[in-house]
């Protein structure tokens, strides 16, 4: 029953997805949908709870999939600056990916509607992030990193390793999305993050391991 059952739920989003890129989220309706994957109402409502739940997890779906593994991948380690110089290069390359920009796109245009903005964050920033503010927290515990509030430590690393690029890249303008730039700019923002947080009075802190050449190590 199962497959039978994850299979009905894929339907319903494809179906979904066609309606939403045709009529966009205002214009779009249930009953479209339920029209398009020859299903009842009802069946659509027992897998989701509305238009703009179904809106959501079509969005956050295929994305979170991904970005969760680069946020678990995150383990506590005495070269700080290398795991974040990874995490980095990773984050920014499926950030850069065509279906990470539309999902921003589309959570910029009909965020302010009935909610949905915030529902995409809680659902997927809030959720992301708070794994990375619960590793730089467990840091400043073991002393690598300045006792400070984590999330603010994780909002201040995200700014840094998306600064210009994701801007750049939502509006359509040029970037260089290479994995040798990607790696470059992620040494960089883990650089000037490092600077900032490093714990200075510890002789084996991340602030004090040298800058990286730029060639991210390979997980292990």
């Amino acid at each position: 029953m199962r497959v039978k059952t994850d299979a009905k739920r894929r339907a319903i989003l494809a179906a979904a997805a066609e309606v939403f890129r045709e009529h966009g989220f205002a214009g779009a309706s249930v009953s479209a949908v339920c029209e398009r994957v020859g299903a009842s109402k009802a069946t659509l409502y027992r897998y989701f709870d509305s238009k703009e739940d179904l809106f959501v997890t079509l969005m956050l779906d295929a994305a979170l999939e991904h970005f969760e593994d680069i946020f678990g991948a995150l383990k506590p380690s005495e070269d700080l600056r290398r795991a974040l110089e990874r995490f980095g290069a990773a984050f920014l390359e499926l950030g850069l990916s065509e279906g990470s920009l539309s999902l921003r796109r589309n959570a910029i245009a009909e965020g302010p509607r009935s909610g949905l903005g915030q529902e995409l964050y809680d659902r997927g920033a809030r959720v992301l992030w708070s794994t990375m503010a619960d590793f730089l927290g467990g840091e400043m515990a073991a002393g690598r990193l300045r006792p400070e509030d984590p999330w603010t430590a994780a909002m201040h690393l995200r700014g840094l390793l998306e600064a210009d690029l994701i801007n750049r890249a939502l509006i359509g303008a040029r970037i260089d999305d290479s994995a040798r730039s990607l790696k470059a700019h992620a040494v960089k923002a883990v650089d000037v993050f490092l600077r900032a947080y490093g714990q200075t009075s510890n002789d084996k802190s991340a602030s004090a391991t040298p800058p990286s050449t730029g060639k991210v190590a390979p997980t292990t």
